[in-house]
């Protein structure tokens, strides 16, 4: 993880900004890793969340967003996919 906002280099709202979403990329990182049965479940959805949380810890805003949107989509696809039974 680099960027000069983790280092307190930069405006406050961009550094705030790089820091929250260093720390959720964090968490879905582990969350993925951890094969955590809250977060996801299938293989691929946990695939999907570490790619998620790789984007996420940049500090790039279009690539966090990405991430997100990534996540978003890792994690309501799989709660979908448990909703319905399906394997």
């Amino acid at each position: 993880v680099f960027g000069p906002e983790l280092l307190w280099n930069g405006p406050l709202w961009r550094t705030a900004i790089t820091f929250a979403t260093a720390a959720i990329a964090l968490v879905l990182l582990a969350g993925a890793v951890e094969r955590h049965a809250v977060w996801c479940a299938s293989w691929w959805a946990r695939t999907l969340l570490a790619a998620a949380a790789l984007l996420m810890i940049t500090p790039d805003l279009r690539l966090t967003a990405l991430g997100a949107a990534l996540a978003a989509l890792a994690i309501g696809a799989d709660r979908v996919r448990a909703y319905t039974g399906a394997r």
